[in-house]
């Protein structure tokens, strides 16, 4: 115990990636990717200890999965002319570039909740075009996008500058065509817009609980 362990002085004994509160640490990251290992757990029984590494692998593929899909569909709907190789090319090129090598250089909790950001901000996106190009599969398309968003926002709390912007202009994109007719609107935003707001309400409520503050994330302890 220092009488003031924010000093620099102690820099040397913090620890790192962590939020110091009362006397407790914290990881400042969003509760997500601790609760999906919690439910593998409980659903598995698996009494060993799983580290970061693995959380980080199954995250950055199901990052290359949906990416990948979305590709596929999105050359497939809207560039059918162009060569085969396409495709294979362009998620190739996802698969391996930034920020893939570094984390998996470097596969720690860090790295896992940021992959977890984006493996469910992917799998939002690759719902919500689902959604654009199947209109009677487009409300339910669109609920689990805004579910996929408010994942990736308990993930990584900077999502909050990207979720909101995702689901108006998806719904605005969704209605287009039609003159932007104000109940279809809503409709559309109801859909995608409900889950990222009950996202961000319990991430609130679990900062209120760790921090005494709805507003704190961690990161200024």
């Amino acid at each position: 115990r220092r009488a003031d362990p924010f000093d620099y002085a102690f820099a040397d004994e913090w620890l790192w990636d962590a939020s110091l509160y009362k006397a407790r640490y914290y990881l400042y990251w969003g509760p997500v990717p601790g609760l999906w290992l919690l439910i593998f757990k409980l659903l598995t029984q698996l009494p060993d200890t799983i580290y970061d590494q693995w959380l980080v692998l199954w995250f950055m593929l199901l990052r290359l999965y949906a990416g990948a899909a979305l590709i596929v569909l999105y050359l497939r709907r809207q560039a059918p002319e162009l060569p085969g190789w396409v495709a294979p090319l362009a998620i190739l090129v996802f698969a391996i570039a930034n920020p893939t090598p570094y984390f998996v250089a470097r596969p720690m909790i860090y790295e896992a909740s940021i992959a977890a950001g984006q493996a469910f901000m992917f799998c939002g996106l690759l719902a919500a075009y689902w959604g654009l190009i199947k209109p009677l599969a487009r409300t339910r398309s669109f609920v689990a996008a805004g579910t996929c968003f408010g994942m990736a926002l308990g993930s990584r709390g900077s999502m909050i500058i990207v979720a909101p912007i995702l689901v108006v202009v998806t719904a605005l994109a969704a209605n287009r065509s039609a003159g932007y007719p104000r109940t279809a609107v809503i409709r559309s935003l109801r859909a995608l817009g409900l889950p990222v707001i009950a996202a961000v309400v319990m991430l609130l409520i679990h900062n209120k609980l760790r921090f005494d503050s709805f507003s704190e994330f961690g990161l200024k302890y």
